[in-house]
C-alpha cells in the first residue's frame, strides 16, 4: 500500500507480477500493453492506478511515474463519482464493462473515449483500454462496439434457443 512519500505500485515490474501466473503469460501481457497504440491502464480494486503505457500518460496528461499517484476518481468531476463507485462496483461483480466515459483532464477539460475494461486480468489488477475521439473515428469504433454487442446479444439467443422445449417444437 502506497503512503504520501510513495506512490501505491512501482511502476515497473511490480504492476505485472504475481506467482500465480506463468512467466511466459505476464511477458505477453506486458508486451501487449507497451506496445499497444491505444491508452491502456492497470487498476487495483480501490480505482487506484497501477501503471499506464504512454499512451494512456499521453491522454491524461501526466508522466508515467505519476500514474501510481493517481486514481480514476482524479479524471472524474466530483459530481459523477458516487455514480463512478456504482459502476466500478457493477464492474468488479461482472468483470467487464465497455462503452463511453468523459475523462477530465487538466488544461483540456472533459475528453470523451470509448472504454473496454477487463476485471482480473491479474489477481486485483483490471485493464481499462480507451479509444479517444482523435485516435479512431467515433462512428467507426462505436459501429464496432455495437457489432461485437449484437454478436453477443445473438449468440446468447441462439444458446436460449437451442436450448428451449419452445425453439424445438418451431423447428
Amino acid at each position: 500500500m502506497g503512503s504520501p512519500d510513495q506512490p501505491y505500485d512501482a511502476v515497473d515490474g511490480q504492476a505485472f507480477a504475481d506467482s500465480r501466473f506463468g512467466p511466459q503469460a505476464v511477458v505477453r501481457l506486458r508486451a501487449a500493453f507497451e506496445a499497444s497504440r491505444h491508452p491502456m491502464l492497470l487498476a487495483d480494486d480501490q480505482r487506484r492506478w497501477v501503471t499506464g503505457n504512454a499512451p494512456a500518460c499521453d491522454l491524461l496528461g501526466v508522466a508515467r511515474e505519476e500514474v501510481p499517484w493517481r486514481t480514476m476518481d482524479d479524471f472524474t468531476p466530483p459530481s459523477e463519482r458516487k455514480r463512478l463507485e456504482e459502476q466500478w462496483e457493477a464492474f468488479l461483480t461482472s468483470g467487464a464493462a465497455e462503452g463511453w466515459y468523459e475523462l477530465y483532464v487538466a488544461d483540456r477539460g472533459p475528453v470523451p473515449v470509448e472504454f473496454s475494461a477487463t476485471a482480473n486480468v491479474l489477481p486485483a489488477r483490471h485493464l481499462s483500454l480507451f479509444i479517444p475521439p482523435d485516435t479512431a473515428s467515433t462512428e467507426h469504433t462505436g459501429s464496432a462496439l455495437a457489432r461485437r454487442r449484437r454478436g453477443r446479444r445473438s449468440r446468447r439467443r441462439s444458446a436460449v434457443d437451442h436450448s428451449s422445449p419452445s425453439a424445438s417444437a418451431r423447428s
